[in-house]
């Protein structure tokens, strides 16, 4: 039984001897984070801090954000490692607030069919939503308000609504926008003799909050008509890898149409005997549309935060003629990093490390006790630390110490077994 934890102790320290920790000097690039905030306002319970991550950072830095370390530099030279956060500042978003109403009559004239929907209570409100059995339809409707149903106001006079489905893509389009009006009655006119079904309408007011974006410029565009798969194929690079969460795609083309988009970031290249060979991931895969003849279109995109050089985007046109596409527009959600740091110290951040794991911080648990409003940190100048070599990935064996850890350890076992064998067998 000794012999047994003997081995296993044996064991244990070659695993150990052999385990490599990253230290701060493993990293390829520091700047130091200067604080210009006085003495006499920062105390430790206000030492929150923040900053902006540059954009020229992020081809330097290991996805996602997982090899920045920030460090404290004491007096004495004492160095520690300062938690923090990485946050993309807020995006375009929508508030909806959702009023209580019912659909109290359906009639028909030889015009077409009125809906009239009644409010539980008089809300102001600039949305309603409708929901119908049929599937494939195209109307120019009429909105109206009433405060007693005896009197009616125009909302909307010709609005249209569609629902358009086929092999390739589909469509729908049921929602009514109008400026804020706050009645008791609503009434939807369709001009149509067919059957109408409307199973639900949902009224609501919608707010839309602007978040905080960039704009990134981009370089030399190029637009690819292939006939044989019937695509339009749109490359948009930019200067650098920077975070793209919207865009803004200009088309010329001022016909009715509505297509397939699909739109990708390329995260990754590799070079191989062939060429250049791109990874890219999905961004938004939906419908390109514009049911307004005589109109251009400015489509826009909102999406995830991420990091690229390039968009690819792939429009199907099916039968049809290809659109005329302007310069897309490209914008991004700046990063922010929050931490808290110690006094007395100078404070550097390192990053460029392909082989440093995320760090594990207890603040992300805590997020609700950091201050809305902080104060600022510069930026100094990135600088390439010398001397520093990424550890490399070797297959186990071709360190020659695992080979004589590997013998030690067999030699040790079979030792262990030929004893007990002996003493059986005495």
């Amino acid at each position: 039984m000794r012999l047994s934890k003997y081995l296993l102790t044996v064991y244990c320290f070659v695993c150990c001897a052999f385990y490599v920790h990253a230290q701060f000097n493993t990293y390829e690039y520091k700047r130091q984070l200067l604080d210009t905030t006085t003495s006499s306002s920062s105390t430790n319970q206000h030492r929150w801090r923040t900053f902006s991550l540059p954009d020229s950072m992020f081809g330097s830095l290991k996805k996602p954000f997982s090899d920045i370390r920030i460090i404290a530099v004491t007096e004495t030279g004492d160095t520690t490692e300062v938690p923090y956060l990485v946050k993309a500042t807020n995006a375009d978003h929508t508030s909806t607030i959702t009023a209580d109403c019912s659909i109290i009559n359906t009639t028909s004239t030889q015009q077409g069919k009125y809906f009239t929907i009644v409010m539980v209570n008089k809300a102001l409100v600039n949305t309603i939503s409708l929901d119908f059995n049929e599937s494939d339809f195209d109307w120019h409707v009429t909105l109206e308000g009433s405060y007693n149903q005896q009197q009616w106001f125009t909302i909307l006079n010709n609005y249209r609504i569609l629902s358009l489905t086929n092999t390739s893509a589909s469509v729908q389009f049921t929602d009514l926008h109008f400026p804020s009006a706050q009645f008791s009655y609503y009434r939807v006119f369709i001009p149509t003799n067919n059957p109408v079904t409307l199973t639900a309408a949902r009224v609501s007011q919608t707010k839309t909050i602007n978040g905080v974006y960039k704009e990134y410029p981009t370089t030399h565009q190029t637009v690819t008509n292939n006939n044989t798969t019937k695509q339009t194929v749109i490359l948009v690079p930019l200067a650098t890898p920077v975070p793209i969460s919207k865009l803004i795609l200009p088309i010329t083309s001022t016909f009715a149409f509505y297509r397939s988009i699909h739109i990708e970031a390329c995260t990754d290249s590799t070079k191989t005997q062939t060429g250049w060979h791109y990874q890219y991931v999905t961004l938004y895969n939906g419908t390109l549309y514009n049911e307004f003849s005589g109109a251009a279109l400015d489509a826009q995109y909102v999406f995830s935060n991420t990091i690229t050089k390039q968009l690819r985007i792939t429009i199907d046109n099916n039968d049809n003629q290809p659109l005329s596409v302007s310069t897309a527009k490209l914008f991004g959600n700046p990063y922010q990093v929050i931490c808290r740091l110690p006094e007395h110290a100078q404070y550097y951040m390192l990053y460029g490390n392909t082989n440093a794991m995320a760090p594990v911080y207890d603040i992300t648990h805590f997020t609700d006790s950091i201050p809305n409003s902080l104060p600022e940190l510069l930026l100094a100048a990135e600088q390439k630390q010398s001397g520093v070599q990424q550890a490399e990935h070797t297959p186990l064996f071709a360190n020659a110490w695992w080979l004589w850890g590997v013998i030690v350890i067999v030699v040790c076992t079979l030792g262990y077994f030929t004893l007990t064998m002996i003493k059986k067998a005495s």
